[in-house]
């Protein structure tokens, strides 16, 4: 996976860069559909070899596109425009069509309409031109970002009308906050998840609680109101409170609670030691915390009892997360030393 962060600089660059390629390239292809339809309403533009043949054949020999002169710099063009296929025509493709050819002059007019499409044709080619053309590196200032668009916006909207779909979405793309990918969806689906299981692990423990006539402190009892509708953002302070009811239960449990008679009860289940080590293992297990509970294991190394628990802790640790040839090691690892609590214990 990357380690790359992009700034904000990056992302405003991406999506000013998507906003000239995605959308203001569909609203040309759009105006230059409906100029070609109106000036040839017995041929309209059918987006194949036809109409692109048909228009190639209304250009002049001056055509910049016959001429010898420039004809390696407007090949490109020329085989866009014989294919026909719009969907695959640039920006340039689009100024050149709009502007230069031969087959649209008729739109080429003193109206008030062909004045405002005119101009707003030239903003996108100089937008284009700074953002991606003559762009020293990809990244735009905040300030310089908004003042572009803005002009790209109004260009858009000077091409087709205010209630367009494509300004509604040049709009939203200006004011996105998120660079959205899937991972990142994926990431947030995680994210909720954790918190859904939070939150149900927060109604057990608040059963236990109640079992145990544990009250809850006041402030607790407003942070769990607040928690009800938190974001995924707040998984870790759930956690947090959760770790200071658990000790609070800990606190509360005399002994452990256990099936078993007292009288038959080996003598560790009683020890303050052992009960702290099977509650918090538990816990860090449920929540996932395996790092953790692998640090937290590795510090009941002062007997043989207390290895070979923590040592079962540790193989079901293992097998929770399906590791079961770890786990199976983990328990191997433990015979010799049951062996030796057996014989001298």
């Amino acid at each position: 996976m990357s380690t790359n962060i992009y700034t904000k600089e990056e992302l405003g660059y991406f999506r000013l860069a998507k906003g000239v390629i995605n959308h203001s390239t569909a609203a040309l292809r759009k105006v230059f559909k409906q100029e070609w339809n109106y000036l040839y309403p017995l041929t309209p533009w059918r987006n194949d070899g036809t109409s692109g043949s048909q228009m190639l054949a209304k250009e002049q020999p001056s055509s910049r596109l016959y001429d010898p002169k420039f004809a390696k710099d407007y090949q490109a063009i020329k085989d866009h425009l014989r294919h026909g296929d719009m969907e695959r025509w640039d920006v340039t493709t689009l100024v050149f069509a709009l502007l230069y050819s031969y087959a649209l002059s008729g739109i080429r007019n003193d109206s008030r309409h062909w004045r405002r499409v005119k101009n707003a044709i030239h903003e996108i080619k100089g937008i284009r031109n700074t953002v991606l053309s003559h762009a020293c590196k990809a990244s735009i200032a905040h300030s310089t970002f908004m003042r572009i668009f803005g002009i790209l916006e109004r260009a858009v909207e000077d091409l087709l009308t205010t209630s367009d779909p494509l300004v509604g979405k040049l709009k939203a793309l200006r004011t996105e906050t998120e660079f959205v990918t899937d991972d990142l969806v994926k990431y947030k689906k995680l994210l909720q998840e954790d918190h859904n299981s939070l939150l149900l692990l927060d109604k057990h423990l608040e059963r236990l609680e109640c079992k145990m006539n544990i009250s809850i402190p006041k402030s607790e009892a407003r942070n769990k109101h607040a928690r009800s509708s938190a974001a995924t953002s707040k998984n870790s302070e759930i956690i947090s409170n959760f770790c200071r009811r658990v000790d609070r239960l800990e606190r509360e449990l005399p002994s452990p609670v256990d099936s078993v008679p007292g009288p038959f009860r080996p003598t560790i289940f009683h020890r303050a030691r052992y009960i702290r080590l099977m509650n918090k293992s538990s816990f860090m297990a449920s929540n996932f915390r395996w790092e953790e509970l692998g640090n937290f294991l590795q510090g009941f190394n002062d007997s043989v009892d207390m290895q070979i628990c923590a040592g079962i802790q540790s193989a079901l640790a293992l097998s929770h997360r399906s590791r079961k040839d770890e786990c199976f090691e983990v328990l191997n690892r433990l015979i010799p030393k049951a062996l030796l609590a057996k014989q001298y214990g």
